[in-house]
């Protein structure tokens, strides 16, 4: 018996420090992705930090103890809603009026899907992992 506890403990600690590491690399990436928007510092590696967001945002799905109940915090809905109509107004704006083919309709399809995951990083921006808000 005291054995399965402390798996469940090692268990435990192994996904707290897994959702963590995964909080700190998508909030640097999102970070970075919403600064080269703007700067363009670093058009050469947009691809391989949108893959890192994916695999970010995977591992806090998968991570996620408590996830926030949008419908019944609504700051954190706020918080959603402005991050999609953001990231909506960035990526659709470019792509929006120019579908003439089906390549064309497969960007756009990407912009979308682009704007799904930037906006579900978003979505675990609120929900602090436990160790960095004992270091708060």
């Amino acid at each position: 018996m005291r054995n399965k506890i402390e798996e469940a403990d090692r268990k435990e600690d192994r996904q707290d420090k897994v959702y963590a590491l995964a909080y700190v690399i998508n909030g640097l990436t999102l970070t970075v992705l919403i600064l080269n928007h703007y700067l363009n510092f670093l058009p050469k590696v947009t691809g391989i930090l949108n893959l890192v967001l994916v695999a970010a945002v995977i591992a806090l799905y998968l991570a996620v103890k408590q996830p926030v109940v949008l419908y019944e915090n609504k700051w954190s809905m706020l918080a959603i809603l402005a991050a999609f109509l953001y990231f909506l107004s960035i990526g659709l704006t470019t792509t929006a009026g120019s579908i003439k083919s089906s390549f064309d309709m497969g960007h756009w399809l990407g912009e979308v899907t682009h704007v799904l995951i930037l906006t579900s990083s978003a979505y675990f921006l609120p929900q602090v992992p436990e160790w960095l808000k004992k270091k708060m």
